[in-house]
């Protein structure tokens, strides 16, 4: 067979790099991992392919080649000629690149550290940490990007061993095991000064007092879906503001009463109006509420006792012609007018 005919019968292989498979896939759209092969297999070949031609080529809108091009780009994963045509990115040197960084970094901690001649504990408990991460979520094969990844936990975030693995494990229970996802995870736990088990159990139970605050709130208001700008303001009632849900609760009563579909903004502004107001619980919150309403009942009765004011009715009046250009003449003259245009009009009629 020659090379055409074993060209045109297509019957060559595409590498796919295992890291791909393992680091990246999974966060990937569908039509971003259909690009991604299809890309690699045409430059495996010696050749290039246009955004438009791509998109013909798997059916797809050139809107959502677009979209799944730079979700590619994003991640590393692609890259673009001068003619703007994408082609794959070397992921195993970026791997080698990662744990050269990885040894570097490794080095630079243990400079003016007198070693013994074993292995020092702190590089014991890294070893057993990353070997545990492997063996439990990685089948026994994790990417270097990942070993780089839980130094940067450890020594950047300082994050505790115990912390790193509650980490991983929370990723993997939520289907999300990816590096822009753990990225995410860290810095929020970090803003949270996350830095022992001790630490992380408080905020996780932190964490389920407002997811169930979320629900409650849901439910009692009737929304069916939460937006992300919804959770926003009920964390500040839990976190800024410090409220148990009794307060929570009695702000959607009060904000039902005179709002026939109450809705989470209303809330807020109820519970906004309580913290600016120095109230921290649900009896001064009743006490607010009771003399906000004994102030609007004296208002409104002082109001009702103010003597009206008579506005009267503007009656329109209409003039005529010689009425309006006699307003300046004097009596006399006004009444002679009248008399001298009567007697015109009846000589006419006559």
């Amino acid at each position: 067979m020659t090379q055409s005919e074993h060209d045109r019968l297509l019957l060559s292989d595409t590498p796919i790099p295992d890291l791909f498979i393992s680091d990246y896939m999974s966060t990937l759209s569908t039509e971003a991992i259909r690009a991604y092969l299809y890309i690699c297999m045409v430059t495996g070949r010696g050749a290039t392919v246009l955004d438009k031609d791509l998109s013909l080529r798997l059916s797809l809108p050139e809107d959502k080649m677009s979209s799944a091009i730079g979700e590619l780009i994003f991640l590393g994963l692609l890259s673009r000629d001068s003619k703007g045509r994408a082609y794959p990115l070397d992921l195993k040197a970026r791997e080698v690149d990662a744990y050269v960084d990885t040894c570097i970094e490794r080095a630079k901690r243990k400079e003016g550290q007198h070693e013994a001649p074993d292995i020092p504990a702190e590089n014991r408990q890294l070893e057993d940490l990353t070997q545990s991460i492997a063996k439990t979520f990685f089948h026994g094969s994790m990417s270097q990007s990942w070993y780089r990844q839980i130094d940067v936990l450890l020594f950047e975030y300082h994050f505790g061993a115990d912390v790193v693995y509650a980490l991983i494990q929370d990723l993997a229970d939520k289907g999300k095991l990816n590096i822009a996802y753990m990225k995410k995870v860290a810095e929020t736990w970090f803003a949270y000064n996350i830095r022992t088990g001790e630490d992380l159990s408080t905020y996780l139970e932190s964490e389920k007092v407002i997811r169930q605050t979320y629900k409650k709130v849901a439910r009692k208001l009737n929304i069916r879906n939460v937006t992300e700008y919804d959770e926003e303001k009920i964390r500040a009632w839990i976190e800024k503001y410090k409220y148990p849900f009794e307060v929570i609760d009695y702000a959607m009563r009060r904000v039902s009463e005179y709002i026939t579909s109450p809705s989470i903004s209303r809330v807020n502004e109820q519970l906004t109006t309580w913290f600016v107001s120095g109230v921290k619980n649900i009896e001064e919150a009743k006490v607010f509420e009771a003399e906000r309403a004994t102030t609007n009942l004296e208002n409104y009765q002082a109001n009702k006792r103010k003597p009206k004011q008579e506005t009267g009715r503007v009656l329109e009046t209409k003039y005529t012609a010689l009425e309006v250009e006699s307003f300046e003449d004097n009596p006399a003259q006004l009444m002679q007018k009248m008399i001298d245009q009567n007697n015109k009009n009846k000589s006419l009629e006559a």
